[in-house]
């Protein structure tokens, strides 16, 4: 057994919601084996057009959800539900339309792909969720992770083994890059922060609009996850989308305190005069700025 040492957790930026000790009792253990025993497959790269090594350069293998058995999707679809804001937010239906999408990764340094070598340089590149989901459709993103099966929540996470997440950390889910020259540029570091997400735990944020990146894990180290798009429910909430909704709670949730939002541009303010205030600038600058 590796000894690791124990290093302080750090809270969960923004509005991005964390679930610990998600599998217990005993189904956790069989629901861990048969997690381990489905047919992974090396995940093409296609990022990069005319990379030669795209076929052995993602550092991921994966099953699809046409891998995936019923009883995984509907022991899954259980586990989400049981998260109170999931099931506020997501869609009334439950059957296979539940998710748009829900696939797993396994990362790891055995399989027959190379990782990134750079610390800094992402393993899945900055991106947000939904290919392939209909126009002007919101997804929730839900993603599970398991750390080499460990199942106690508070004893490994992404400090330990790497693995860790970045995320926007704008009112409007964006990030600044460093350079527009690049096609896949790195953020500023203050325009983004960072999450290390727990084994045997559930992260949810919405992705469709936070932009979002995954770093490699440490050599020797197996993360699972099982990535989720949950479809989000169609009536309003409090008289506005879903989507004004998660937007409005991004924008708003940050250190300064600022929770009036703009709903044009999804800036936060202090105050409806500092609001105001924005609002007759946008309107000087740019003639086409409408309110909503």
């Amino acid at each position: 057994m590796i000894l690791r040492p124990r290093k302080t957790a750090k809270l969960p930026p923004r509005a991005l919601l964390e679930v610990t000790n998600v599998l217990t009792g005993s189904t956790a253990l069989p629901f861990i084996k048969s997690l381990t025993r489905l047919k992974y497959k090396l995940l093409k790269k296609d990022d990069q057009e005319g990379d030669l090594q795209a076929d052995k350069d993602w550092g991921v293998t994966v099953v699809e959800e046409d891998g995936l058995p019923a009883s995984l999707k509907k022991k899954m679809m259980e586990i989400v539900l049981a998260v109170d804001k999931v099931k506020f937010l997501a869609t009334e239906l439950r059957d296979e339309n539940f998710f748009h999408r829900i696939f797993i990764n396994r990362m790891c340094t055995t399989d027959d792909a190379d990782q990134q070598r750079q610390i800094d340089s992402p393993q899945h590149l900055w991106h947000t969720d939904g290919y392939g989901a209909p126009a002007g459709e919101e997804l929730l993103t839900v993603v599970f992770t398991l750390y080499d099966g460990e199942l106690d929540s508070e004893s490994l996470s992404a400090m330990d083994v790497g693995g860790f997440l970045g995320l926007s950390n704008a009112d409007d889910g964006h990030f600044t890059p460093i350079s527009s020259n690049e096609i896949q540029s790195k953020p500023k570091s203050h325009t983004t922060s960072t999450y290390y997400p727990k084994t045997n735990s559930l992260y949810i944020f919405p992705g469709y609009f936070v932009a979002h990146a995954v770093f490699k894990v440490n050599p020797g180290t197996v993360r699972y996850s099982i990535v989720m798009f949950v479809r989000l429910r169609k009536s309003l909430i409090d008289g506005v989308t879903p989507d004004s909704y998660l937007r409005a709670e991004w924008a708003a949730c940050n250190p300064d305190n600022k929770s009036v939002v703009c709903h044009q541009c999804w800036s936060a303010f202090v105050d409806i005069s500092a609001l105001t205030a924005h609002h007759i600038r946008s309107c000087k600058n740019h003639p086409s700025y409408k309110l909503k």
